[in-house]
């Protein structure tokens, strides 16, 4: 078996491992009250009692013009308390940290254990925010929290560019819901 068969194979076990915490990911997000469908590219609220409601119907029930683009996935994967919950639901079954290159880094990056190998699904940021003068800094981080998700990336994309996903752990911080009081 040459290098590039054996990058086939390694990349076709992970790929379908990867695909399977995606499908987890859409599971936890319908107890959270969205139903996440990944190849259509939406995020539909779900009725607590069942399946989600159309369209037109949520229309009729909020009395408002709703369009397919108000539901879009992309909307909840870079809504970081959503975020936040959902991936705090596969805490059990997976391992999920912030991953930053160097201890002063801003950017980092949401990270997943499959098997042996940690692979990148997304982008953090810490936002405490730096203010030159001030008595109020540690007011206004106290609002803000400490690490933020900027956004999960598709499965599509995640799954194309695994080589490049793979990710070496440097500075971790540890998956937890940030409580942000209003």
């Amino acid at each position: 078996m040459n290098n590039k068969e054996e990058r086939n194979s390694i990349g076709d076990k992970y790929s379908l491992l990867i695909e399977e915490f995606y499908s987890r990911l859409s599971d936890a997000s319908k107890r959270e009250g969205y139903a996440i469908d990944f190849l259509m590219g939406t995020a539909v609220p779900l009725d607590k009692t069942g399946p989600p409601d159309e369209l037109d119907e949520l229309g009729r029930l909020n009395s408002a013009r709703l369009r397919p683009e108000d539901y879009n996935i992309n909307i909840f994967l870079e809504d970081s308390d959503f975020l936040l919950k959902t991936l705090t639901d596969l805490k059990e079954a997976y391992k999920l940290v912030f991953n930053f290159t160097a201890a002063d880094c801003i950017l980092g990056n949401v990270a997943v254990r499959i098997e042996d190998e940690w692979f990148a699904i997304g982008e953090c940021a810490i936002s405490e925010v730096v203010l030159p003068y001030g008595e109020e800094v540690e007011e206004i981080n106290s609002y803000f929290g400490g690490i933020r998700i900027l956004r999960l990336w598709s499965p599509f994309y995640v799954l194309s560019n695994m080589n490049r996903m793979k990710t070496e752990l440097t500075f971790v911080h540890p998956i937890i819901p940030i409580a942000i009081e209003v």
